[in-house]
């Protein structure tokens, strides 16, 4: 599977995935679970990139929504998705998942995100995960530069 970017570690039968194994995808994603003919098949989990996970019992490759758990998505922070009963940031309820947890900050304090301490954003400038100096084209208006933390900023220097 070298030639897909994939790696599979497990048993084989037939020269197809079987049994209990690892497959990750390019993208770093790994199904770790039961394997049948080459396909996701019985209890297996999904581990995303970004920390979070999707659980369940997989049938021919595709998850299952008739069985008992329907499938389980768990943010990384173990924030568990239910579609039922969703109580993180509906319509009556607006706060974040951490404040759910630890509470409201005192007034004047507020989370403007769900993440603590929040990201340090300049005047004129947005945070971002990723910029590439080289393809920077001349009529951009942003120009990236790092912060006294030493994380990548964009600063807007259109005057917008």
């Amino acid at each position: 599977m070298n030639y897909t970017g994939s790696g599979y570690e497990g048993a084989m039968k037939d020269d197809k995935m079987a049994g209990e194994g690892q497959y990750e995808f390019p993208s770093g994603t790994k199904y770790i679970g039961a394997f049948k003919d080459g396909t996701f098949h019985g209890n297996g989990t999904l581990h995303f990139k970004n920390g979070s996970t999707f659980s369940a019992v997989w049938e021919n490759g595709i998850p299952q929504a008739d069985t008992e758990s329907g499938g389980n998505y768990k943010f990384k922070d173990g924030l568990d998705y239910s579609e039922g009963e969703w109580e993180y940031c509906d319509g009556y309820d607006r706060r974040f998942y951490t404040e759910t947890l630890k509470g409201l900050k005192p007034a004047g304090r507020s989370q403007k995100v769900d993440k603590e301490p929040a990201p340090t954003i300049l005047k004129g400038g947005m945070t971002v995960e990723m910029v590439s100096t080289t393809q920077k084209s001349a009529s951009s208006s942003a120009t990236p530069i790092r912060n006294s933390s030493g994380m990548l900023m964009v600063k807007n220097t259109s005057g917008l």
